[in-house]
C-alpha cells in the first residue's frame, strides 16, 4: 500500500459519523430493551388473558410461522437437506422441545404471572449459570475462573430469593428458576442437532416437539378464554412476542 492509499483510508476512517461507529453498541442495546420489554408487556397483558391461554394462541402462531419457514427454505432440490430427519436423533429433537418450548414456556407464564417482570427477567437470566453447571455433571469441566463466577452468581440467586420483600413472590420465582434450568438443558441437548441440520429444521421439529404437549395443557385455558373481549393492544403483544 502506498503512502497516498494509507492517507486516503485514514481520511476516509476520520470521515466516519460518530453514529456510524456506535452502531453496534446501540444494535446490542436495541437487543437488551427488546428482550427486557418482553417482561413488562407480557405482565401487563395477563391483566386481560389467562396466561396459559397466552401460551397457546402465541405458540400456535410460533408452530405455524416456523414451518411456514421451513417450507420457503425447503423447496425443490433442498427439500430433502431441510425436511428429513436421521432416525436416531427424534429423541433428541422431542426432548429438546419439551425443554425449550413445554417445560420453558410453563415456567415463563407461570412465573411471571406470581412475580414481577423484574425478578422474572432476572432469575431466567441466570440460564448461562445453569448450562455451566449441566455441562459440569455431563463432565466437562470449565476453568476456575468460571467457578468463581458461578459460586458468586449462586449465592446472588439465594440472597435474592431470601429477600421476601424484593424478590417477588416465591412461588413465581421457583418457576422462573425452573424455566432457566429448562432452557439451559435445551441449549446442551439442542447443540449437536445445531451442528448437523440447518436452523430452520431445528427450529420447526423442536417447535413441533415442544408444543403439541404445551397446547395440551393450555388447551382448557384457551376454551375459557373471551378472545373476542382482547383489545388490540392485547393482541399487538402477542404478535410481538411471536
Amino acid at each position: 500500500m502506498t503512502t497516498d492509499e494509507r492517507v486516503e483510508n485514514s481520511d476516509a476512517a476520520e470521515r466516519v459519523s460518530p453514529l456510524t461507529r456506535i452502531l453496534p453498541e446501540l444494535a446490542l442495546l436495541t437487543v437488551v430493551l427488546l428482550w427486557a420489554s418482553t417482561f413488562v408487556i407480557t405482565k401487563d397483558a395477563f391483566e386481560r388473558i389467562s396466561p396459559l391461554a397466552f401460551a397457546f394462541i402465541r405458540f400456535l402462531l410460533i408452530m405455524v410461522l416456523a414451518f411456514g419457514v421451513l417450507a420457503a427454505r425447503g423447496r425443490g432440490a433442498k427439500r430433502a437437506h431441510f425436511w428429513r430427519l436421521d432416525r436416531a436423533d427424534l429423541g433428541r429433537f422431542a426432548l429438546a422441545g419439551v425443554f425449550g418450548y413445554t417445560c420453558y414456556q410453563l415456567g415463563f407464564v407461570l412465573g411471571l404471572a406470581r412475580t414481577s417482570p423484574f425478578s422474572s427477567s432476572l432469575l431466567i437470566a441466570m440460564v448461562p449459570l445453569f448450562t455451566l453447571l449441566i455441562v459440569t455433571v455431563l463432565g466437562d469441566w470449565p476453568p476456575v475462573h468460571a467457578w468463581i463466577g458461578l459460586t458468586l452468581a449462586i449465592a446472588g440467586v439465594v440472597l435474592f430469593l431470601a429477600d421476601r420483600e424484593g424478590g417477588g413472590g416465591w412461588l413465581g420465582n421457583l418457576l422462573s428458576l425452573g424455566a432457566a434450568v429448562s432452557f439451559a438443558a435445551y441449549g446442551v441437548v439442542n447443540r449437536p442437532l445445531v451442528a448437523r441440520y440447518p436452523a430452520e429444521t431445528v427450529s420447526a421439529y423442536t417447535t413441533l416437539a415442544g408444543s403439541i404437549p404445551l397446547l395440551l395443557v393450555s388447551l382448557p385455558a384457551a376454551r375459557e378464554q373471551d378472545w373476542a373481549a382482547l383489545g388490540v393492544g392485547t393482541w399487538l403483544v402477542i404478535v410481538y412476542m411471536v
